[in-house]
């Protein structure tokens, strides 16, 4: 999903032009976003013609910089945490594509704490520690896991 900052003034133009595709307007809530599936969607649509081609590109590219930016949407989350058990799930295919992302991190910044250590654990909705199902790595509960992958439908 790739959101788009579109000025105001434009925005209310396209919509009322009937320019923006449905289903693309987030709504009254947040004026002046779009959202488009991929940015293949955003350089094929008619309501960023008036931008040009150079004006395209920029925007394309704007968007391309803010990818994790706009994975977090509007979250206030500082950190991504992912439960190893459900990394080590994963197909090995993407396993070993994860793991060179990691590296590539860890190539780019030494960013690992010298001193003291991340810890994650799960809250509740007041702050209380619970229990997490999700935590045991070395005897992943795999029912559980199954029972997620397959509510999500993603894949295996």
């Amino acid at each position: 999903m790739v959101r788009v900052k579109v000025p105001s003034g434009r925005y209310q133009s396209l919509r009322a032009s009937g320019a923006v595709p449905a289903g693309h307007g987030v709504g009254d809530e947040q004026p002046g976003l779009l959202d488009f599936l991929d940015e293949s969607l955003v350089e094929r649509c008619d309501c960023f013609q008036c931008l040009g081609e150079e004006g395209l590109g920029a925007l394309v590219l704007s968007m391309r910089s803010e990818r994790v930016h706009n994975w977090f949407e509007l979250s206030y989350a500082q950190y991504l945490t992912l439960p190893r058990s459900i990394m080590e799930a994963m197909p090995d295919e993407w396993q070993e594509r994860m793991v060179g992302c990691l590296r590539e991190v860890d190539a780019a910044f030494d960013w690992r704490p010298i001193e003291g250590r991340y810890w994650v654990q799960l809250r509740d909705g007041r702050g209380r520690y619970v229990s997490d199902r999700l935590m045991e790595y070395r005897y992943p509960d795999m029912a559980y896991i199954e029972s997620i992958r397959a509510a999500s439908g993603d894949m295996r």
